[in-house]
């Protein structure tokens, strides 16, 4: 299996082709690394030139470590995702749901659901990912792009913030509800209703006053399941293509 065509915006850091979006930018593979790995080693760098003006292309890129970091950051590469990915990866690979699976099983699992599982703790996290429109040949994507931030939004108004425990039950509703689409977790769905009762028991006893949180939390389970269907919904979350298969 060869890798896709490249995007039609080239990397916005040094101009060599792209394949998808990282962090909020379209950027070639190495850009994308370059960043995640400089972040999340916590890696300082100084201008080789000293005058923080090196030129970053696609010939030049790694001449100078301080300004490519520099280029990338001015425009606004966001290095909140790189947290956002971790958690993500680290909640659902260890879910109850699926802690049976060997790593190889997870790690198939995660390569066809991390763009859901990113948004179904999005709510938790209060992390944003802004999400443009851009000119794509695929028109699914720009309607995607409309209906997540919609959903989004309005989940944010009458929900607010989702504690941890009820991102954990939402996690594994998800898993449930998916296992009638994928062999390797057919066993899931006889869990739903546990899963369920357990979220409705968890909001009725923290959150009394809010009656209908454990549905609403539901609905906007149901919305991601949604998303399941679109052929381009990966390539949509593209921008975190390299971060889920380095946790496993």
């Amino acid at each position: 299996m060869g890798r896709s065509t490249p995007a039609s915006v080239v990397c916005q850091i040094c101009g060599d082709k792209s394949y998808g979006r990282h962090y909020g930018l379209w950027t070639c593979d190495g850009c994308a690394c370059f960043f995640k790995r400089t972040i999340r080693r916590k890696i300082n760098y100084r201008c080789i030139s000293g005058d923080n003006k090196c030129p970053v292309d696609k010939t030049r890129r790694n001449w100078c470590p301080a300004c490519r970091l520099k280029k990338c950051f001015e425009m606004q590469m966001n290095k909140d995702e790189i947290d956002l990915v971790v958690y993500t990866m680290k909640s659902v690979l260890n879910n109850a749901v699926i802690v049976f699976l060997t790593t190889e099983q997870k790690k198939n699992l995660m390569a066809r659901l991390w763009p859901i599982f990113t948004l179904a703790i999005l709510p938790h996290t209060k992390s944003k990912i802004e999400i443009k429109t851009v000119e794509v040949s695929n028109k699914n994507v720009i309607v995607i792009s409309f209906k997540v931030n919609n959903l989004i939004s309005d989940f944010s108004q009458k929900v607010g913030k989702v504690d941890e425990e009820e991102t954990r039950l939402l996690c594994s509703w998800l898993l449930c509800n998916l296992g009638g689409e994928i062999s390797i977790i057919d066993f899931a769905p006889s869990l739903l209703d546990t899963y369920t009762s357990w979220l409705r028991k968890h909001c009725d006893s923290n959150y009394p006053d809010e009656n209908d949180r454990a549905d609403r939390i539901i609905d906007y389970g149901k919305a991601l399941l949604g998303f399941n269907g679109y052929t381009s919904f990966i390539a949509e979350f593209s921008f975190l293509h390299h971060d889920k298969s380095s946790l496993l």
